[in-house]
């Protein structure tokens, strides 16, 4: 009786053992599909954020662009306008030794009208005191 209730003892430990080992493996498998899930959750999200960033580099690569053609387009027009400032000086000048030339023509011809008309005058005094 004794070996009867030993061996239905270590039946039931090992039926009980048995149980025990189908829901580690039960809970080990679900351990396992969550891993699995969270796995393919974190690949999906790392995905999303490699798309957005790769889409983000585009977008700067495209505002890149364009800065650098409106700064292009800004040193041409310095370039430009640097360009029309010295023609400016350039014109000024010319225009002021224009004026002085004109100013020393018109004091020459100042200076002439005055000898000329101190010249009749003369000749005027000459021929009144002849008369």
């Amino acid at each position: 009786r004794d070996l009867e209730a030993v061996a239905a003892r270590e039946r039931e430990a090992n039926e009980e053992l048995k149980a025990q080992r189908a829901k580690l493996a039960e809970q080990s498998r679900a351990a396992d599909d969550r891993e699995r899930q969270l796995a393919e959750r974190i690949a999906a999200h790392t995905e999303e954020v490699e798309e957005a960033v790769a889409a983000a580099r585009a977008e700067l690569a495209v505002e890149k662009e364009e800065v650098a053609a409106e700064r292009a387009e800004l040193e041409t027009e310095r370039a430009s306008v640097r360009s029309q400032a010295r023609e400016a000086a350039v014109a000024r000048e010319r225009a002021e030794a224009d004026r002085c030339e004109q100013r020393g023509e018109a004091a020459a011809a100042r200076a002439r009208l005055e000898a000329a008309t101190a010249a009749l005058e003369g000749r005027h005094q000459e021929v009144q005191s002849e008369l």
